[in-house]
C-alpha cells in the first residue's frame, strides 16, 4: 500500500507498508523529491511488479519503480490535474487517465507515447477508471452521476461505449408517472435535464436531453458549450392520447417566461417555444404552472402576471386566455383541467380558487381560500384498499364537509381509520340475465375433443414392468379429489343371494340421469362431472350408448341435461365442451333415433339464442370501446 502523510513543518513523504510483515519498510524518498510538485491526485500499482504509477496536479504522470527508486517514465496531460489512472491486464500495455473536465486518454507504456483520447467521457470530472481483470473493459464514473462501460474492440485503440446506467446530477425538481399504466416515470432536475425511468427494466430507461433556445445550435456545439441553453424545469405536464402525432409534454423554466414542448417518442425537446407575445419578451416575468388537456390538444400555461394563455400543441398558436385582463390579480400558482375538458381550475396568490369553463373561457365560481389546506383523502384510492361490494338500489350517500383549519360546533370528528374493508364474496351468478363461466382450469375441458390424440402421444413405448415387491396401497375411489375406499364388513342379517342387477355396469352419473328423468333436476350430475377429468368424462359419455350397455332415454336425459345448463346461463363453457364431445361420439347414433333428433334441435335453439344474446353484448361492449379509444373528449 501508498500512502502520503505531511507533518508538522515538514514536506509530504511517501510510504510503502507490507501488509504481510505488517510494518513500513519504505520511506526512503518524498513525494516533492520524486515530482518537484507539491500535490499528488491519483496513485496506482501497475500490473508490473514493485512499479506504480502516479499522478499530478499539475496533469504529469510518473511511473516510477518502487524497489529500485527509479523513474521509469513520464506523461503530460493537457488537461489539467490527473484524477484517476487505471492500467489494462488484458494483455495490451494502455494505461488510462481522467481529467477535469471529461476527457480520457490512453498512453502506451511500451511505446511511451500518447494513444488516443475519449473527448466527452463524462459532463463532468472523471471520478474513477476501472479497467476489468483480464479483460478489454473500462469503467469510468464522473460527479455528472452517470456510471459508463467502454469496451476496447475497434481499430484504433478506442474505446466504444457498451452501456450506461445515468441520473441527475443535481436533485430532482419533480417526478410524475407519464402514463396511466405507470411502466415510465418522467423526472426534471436541477441540472436542467429532463429524463425517463422505466419501471420495468433499466434498459428502456431515457434522456429527453436539456432544454434549448436553439435546437440546431444546441446539436452543433454540444450542452457544455451551448450558450442558449434553458434553465432547470420547475414544473411539467404530459399526456400521450396524441404523443405519436405531435409533442406531448410541457414544461416551464425557471426564471424564463418561455415555455418549452417535448416529445417523448423521440426523446429529444419539441418543436415549439411558447411565449405571450403581450409581454414584448419581458424577462422579469415566469410561468409558475402548466397542464395539459387529456385529449392532448391543448395546453394550459399559469404566469406570474396573473394571467392564463391557452396554447395548441399541434401548431403551437395562442388559442384564447382566461378572464377579460387577468385570470387572477396575483401570481397563479397552479391549475388543472378536467378529464373531460369541460372545467378548470385556478389558485392564485390573492387567495383565489376559481373555476372556469374550459371552452368559452367564462368564470362559473371562485372561492375565498382564508387558510391554506387541502384535501387529503382525494386520492385516497392510489393509496388504500377500495371496497368494491355492491351498493343497494336506495343508498344514499352521506355528505362530507371538506376539512378546514378549526373544526365546526357539533361537529363529529372522523377516523380516517375507522372505516373498515367489508369482505365482499362474489355470488355464483351475478344476474340471471347474464352468461356466466365455470371458472374450471382449462385442462378440464378444453381438450375433451383431442383425448385420442394425448392419448397416442401419451403411449408408453414399453409395457409396464411388475416389481419384483409391490408395495402396499390402501384402496382409493377414482376422482379427482383422492378418497380412501372403505372396506365393507357384511352384517350376520345380510343376504348371501347374489344379486345379478349388482353386476349391471351402472355408474353414479348413469344412475343420476336416470333419475333425472322423473324428477327434472339436473344439479346432481352436473355437480358429478365438474369433479371428473377429462378421461373419466369421456368414459361416462361413451357409456351413454346402447352399445356400450346404456340407453336411448339416458341419452335423451344427458341432451336435457345441456338444455337446462344453458337456460339456467351458468357453466357456459362447460356445455360446450361437454356437447362437442357428445356428438362427436355419438352423432351417427342419433341421426337415426328420432327422440334424440328432437331434443337435439331443442338444444340447438337454446344454444343459439344464448349465443345471439352474448353476441348482441359483446358487439355493444366492443362497439363502446372504439369509441371511447377514437373519441377526442
Amino acid at each position: 500500500m501508498i500512502s502520503t502523510f505531511r507533518g508538522e513543518g515538514a514536506e509530504p513523504c511517501g510510504i510503502m507498508v507490507n501488509y504481510v510483515k505488517n510494518h513500513a519498510f519504505f520511506n526512503k524518498r518524498s513525494i516533492n523529491s520524486l515530482c518537484n510538485v507539491p500535490c499528488r491526485n491519483a496513485s496506482l500499482q501497475t500490473p508490473a511488479v514493485d512499479v506504480v504509477g502516479v499522478g499530478l496536479a499539475s496533469g504529469q504522470i510518473i511511473i516510477h519503480n518502487i524497489r529500485f527508486d527509479e523513474t521509469l517514465m513520464k506523461f503530460q496531460q493537457d488537461w489539467g490535474p490527473v484524477t484517476a489512472l487505471s492500467f489494462r491486464t488484458d494483455g495490451h500495455p494502455i494505461m488510462a487517465s481522467g481529467s477535469p473536465i471529461g476527457h480520457i486518454g490512453l498512453w502506451d507504456l511500451e511505446e511511451k507515447k500518447f494513444v488516443t483520447q475519449m473527448r466527452n467521457a463524462h459532463t463532468t470530472a472523471i471520478a474513477g477508471l476501472t479497467f476489468l481483470q483480464n479483460e478489454p473493459i473500462l469503467i469510468t464514473n464522473g460527479a455528472d452521476n452517470a456510471i459508463r462501460v467502454w469496451i476496447f474492440d475497434v481499430a484504433g485503440g478506442d474505446g466504444r461505449l457498451l452501456r450506461q446506467r445515468t441520473g441527475h446530477s443535481a436533485p430532482p425538481t419533480k417526478i410524475q408517472h407519464h402514463d396511466q399504466s405507470s411502466l415510465n416515470i418522467l423526472s426534471a432536475g436541477q441540472d436542467g435535464t429532463l429524463q425517463s425511468f422505466s419501471t420495468v427494466h433499466e434498459r428502456f430507461n431515457k434522456s429527453l436531453g436539456h432544454g434549448t433556445l436553439n435546437k440546431t445550435r444546441a446539436k452543433k456545439k454540444g450542452v457544455t458549450n451551448d450558450t442558449a441553453k434553458l434553465p432547470a424545469i420547475t414544473t411539467f405536464a404530459s399526456e400521450t392520447a396524441r404523443q405519436s402525432d405531435w409533442d406531448g409534454i410541457i414544461a416551464c423554466h425557471r426564471g424564463f417566461l418561455v415555455t418549452t414542448t417535448w416529445n417523448y417518442q423521440r426523446g429529444s425537446i419539441g418543436a415549439h417555444k411558447l411565449e405571450p407575445e403581450r409581454f414584448n419578451k419581458n424577462r422579469s416575468l415566469n410561468v409558475h404552472a402548466v397542464d395539459i388537456t387529456s385529449c392532448g390538444n391543448f395546453a394550459v400555461i399559469a404566469l406570474s402576471s396573473g394571467h392564463i394563455d391557452v396554447y395548441n400543441m399541434q401548431s403551437g398558436f395562442h388559442r384564447g386566455h382566461y378572464g377579460k385582463d387577468k385570470a387572477h390579480a396575483g401570481a397563479v400558482r397552479g391549475l388543472s383541467v378536467d378529464a373531460l375538458n369541460q372545467l378548470t381550475v385556478s389558485v392564485g396568490a390573492d387567495r383565489l380558487l376559481k373555476i372556469w369553463r374550459f371552452r368559452s373561457k367564462e368564470l362559473l365560481h371562485t372561492h375565498t381560500l382564508l387558510s391554506v389546506w387541502f384535501f387529503s383523502r382525494s386520492n385516497n384510492t392510489l393509496c388504500s384498499l377500495v371496497s368494491l361490494r355492491p351498493l343497494p338500489a336506495d343508498y344514499e350517500p352521506t355528505v362530507i364537509m371538506l376539512p378546514g383549519t378549526c373544526p365546526s360546533r357539533g361537529e363529529e370528528v372522523l377516523d380516517a381509520d375507522s372505516s373498515e374493508m367489508a369482505e365482499y364474496i362474489s355470488p355464483a351468478q351475478l344476474d340471471e340475465h347474464l352468461i356466466t363461466l365455470s371458472l374450471l382450469p382449462d385442462s378440464r375441458w378444453k381438450n375433451l375433443l383431442h383425448l385420442d390424440i394425448i392419448k397416442k402421444k401419451n403411449k408408453p413405448k414399453e409395457p409396464p414392468k411388475l416389481p419384483k415387491a409391490a408395495p402396499f396401497f390402501i384402496p382409493t375411489i377414482p376422482g379427482l379429489v383422492p378418497q380412501f375406499a372403505l372396506p365393507s364388513t357384511p352384517s350376520e342379517n345380510q343376504s348371501k343371494i347374489v344379486n345379478l342387477g349388482v353386476l349391471a355396469q351402472k355408474s353414479t352419473f348413469y344412475l343420476q340421469l336416470e333419475n333425472a328423468l322423473d324428477n327434472n333436476s339436473y344439479e346432481e350430475p352436473v355437480k358429478l362431472l365438474r369433479e371428473l377429468g377429462p378421461s373419466a368424462i369421456e368414459t361416462e359419455l361413451r357409456s351413454l350408448s346402447p352399445d356400450m350397455g346404456g340407453d336411448v332415454r339416458v341419452m335423451q336425459s344427458f341432451l336435457k341435461m345441456i338444455s337446462s345448463i344453458l337456460q339456467s346461463k351458468r357453466d357456459f363453457d362447460l356445455a360446450q365442451a361437454y356437447l362437442a364431445l357428445f356428438l362427436k361420439l355419438h352423432l351417427r347414433f342419433i341421426a337415426d333415433q328420432p327422440e334424440l333428433m328432437e331434443e337435439a334441435e331443442s338444444v340447438s335453439a337454446h344454444l343459439e339464442e344464448t349465443w345471439m344474446s352474448m353476441q348482441t353484448l359483446l358487439n355493444q361492449n366492443i362497439c363502446l370501446l372504439s369509441y371511447i379509444k377514437s373519441a377526442l373528449l
